[in-house]
């Protein structure tokens, strides 16, 4: 399934196959969704938080940083990378 099906900018949908490739990659990728299960509801208020803890180290970052909270304080881009992350490790298992 390919994240171009579902609706978002092109940025987001980058920075989310960037990160489900890295995530389904490693050795921690059921634990990396059981995590991101687990904080998905509270993904709106931890991407306002990091706004206001990160701002003097945002500028540092350029664009990447903005990029990164903007994308995952919306919930729907969690349920996204999740997907994405399943699908990714479904298609690793089939090649195995």
């Amino acid at each position: 399934m390919s994240l171009k099906a579902h609706k978002g900018s092109e940025k987001e949908l980058e920075l989310i196959e960037k990160i489900a490739k890295k995530i389904a990659e490693s050795d921690f990728a059921f634990f990396a969704v059981f995590m991101l299960q687990a904080i998905k509801p509270l993904s709106w208020i931890a991407g306002e938080l990091a706004y206001f803890y990160l701002a003097p180290f945002l500028p540092l970052l350029d664009e990447k940083g903005y990029d990164f909270i903007d994308t995952f304080e919306k919930r729907e881009n969690i349920e996204r990378l999740i997907k994405r992350i399943e699908s990714l490790l479904e298609e690793k298992k089939k090649e195995n």
